[in-house]
């Protein structure tokens, strides 16, 4: 992505020479135009980041220009410069889209907060539209395998999953966004800032399961121990255990040395602990323990979290099955969807026990594998 690029206009030389200085010590690149109708030429051929429009000029007023803006480009980013007498015009132009506005005499501290502001938002515009690509085109890839696998009926209750997911972080986004551009107070924008944030981690992460789900990469395995990968995931959050006051107690027994793919084998260890740190909202004891000294390796994950009904757990591995069910903050998601199908290519196995006040307790079993059974394996298929 190149640098952001801000456009000026307005009749006045001083005015557009000040407003330009300003872009300049804030390291963005600016274009101008001296009037309403050179802005729409150049807006036509190149874009911009954000407009920066007076409304009083000559010919094209402002409103007549940003409501052509904003028929070239619904999502324009505007803020109007103007007068402090105009304020009946301002009131028009914000109901027509713009976004902020900065009064003349300009001051600089405000006419760089709005900017930033203005910038910040098209950005959050920009993720957002981003993301929906990617969940379309993950959504592409997903629905021949959700076919072949489960039939059309399956299709529906994912995308349903989806949609619900989906709605619910960008609901959050725009109405946090939307209320913070009227208050205008910095505390509820910072605020703001930190939801978006979070919403597009959430989004990342859905894609990144579908895209997993969609496309059954095969797995890449290699010699590593389990227990680092379970010590690595429980680093991940134990600044969250420390805050919801749950313990940690570890068990580790015999040689948990794997061939096995760990990005994909941490990603499952990742998911069910997550569900077990998001159900234990009172803290209480959070137990892993690997045994090795087996055929197999043996991992079992037990939480004194408030545990699931049995009709909860007869579909916990289906994608998106519970969307509107959420026990004990379990986000089901399609986080062990993928978890099961990743344990099916490793040949391993996931089974959960819950009940409801009494915990949850996760069995996996990988089989102990060398590097030549995994080669013959494949040469067989």
């Amino acid at each position: 992505m190149g640098q952001t690029q801000v456009l000026v206009v307005d009749d006045d030389n001083l005015a557009r020479s000040l407003v330009t200085e300003v872009l300049e010590s804030m390291g963005l690149s600016w274009a101008q135009a001296g009037s309403g109708e050179e802005a729409i030429r150049w807006f036509a051929e190149k874009r911009a980041d954000l407009v920066l429009l007076d409304i009083v000029m000559p010919g094209m007023d402002g409103l007549d220009t940003l409501r052509v803006l904003r028929e070239m480009d619904p999502q324009a980013m505007v803020v109007m410069t103007t007068g402090q007498r105009e304020f009946n015009s301002v009131v028009e132009a914000m109901r027509l889209g713009a976004f902020d506005y900065v009064s003349k005499p300009f001051q600089i501290p405000i006419l760089e907060n709005s900017v930033q502001r203005a910038l910040d938002r098209h950005k959050m515009i920009l993720e957002r539209d981003r993301l929906v690509e990617e969940l379309q085109a993950a959504k592409s890839l997903l629905q021949g395998e959700v076919v072949r696998r489960s039939g059309m009926a399956a299709v529906g209750t994912l995308a349903a999953g989806v949609a619900h997911e989906f709605n619910n972080l960008i609901g959050a986004m725009v109405g946090y966004a939307e209320l913070a551009i009227r208050s205008g107070e910095t505390r509820l924008q910072e605020q703001t800032m930190q939801v978006v944030l979070k919403s597009c981690a959430r989004a990342k992460h859905i894609i990144g399961n579908l895209l997993v789900y969609a496309r059954r990469q095969q797995a890449e395995p290699q010699t590593c121990r389990l227990s680092e990968l379970m010590e690595n995931t429980l680093a991940l959050l134990e600044r969250d255990f420390h805050k919801k006051e749950i313990e940690v107690c570890r068990e580790f027994l015999g040689d948990d040395s794997a061939f096995c793919d760990p990005g994909q084998i941490a990603q499952v260890l990742f998911s069910v602990i997550d569900n077990a740190r998001e159900a234990m909202h009172g803290g209480g004891k959070l137990t892993v323990t690997i045994d090795s000294t087996g055929p197999d390796h043996r991992i079992v994950i037990a939480d004194q979290g408030v545990g699931m009904p049995p009709e909860f757990l007869e579909r916990i591995f289906e994608p998106f099955g519970h969307r509107d069910t959420m026990i004990a903050g379990h986000r089901i998601g399609l986080g062990l969807c993928v978890a099961s199908m990743i344990l099916e290519e490793h040949k391993g196995h996931i089974e959960i026990e819950s009940q409801l006040n009494q915990g949850t307790t996760v069995r996996i079993s990988l089989p102990k594998k060398t590097p030549s059974q995994v080669l013959l394996e494949k040469t067989v298929r």
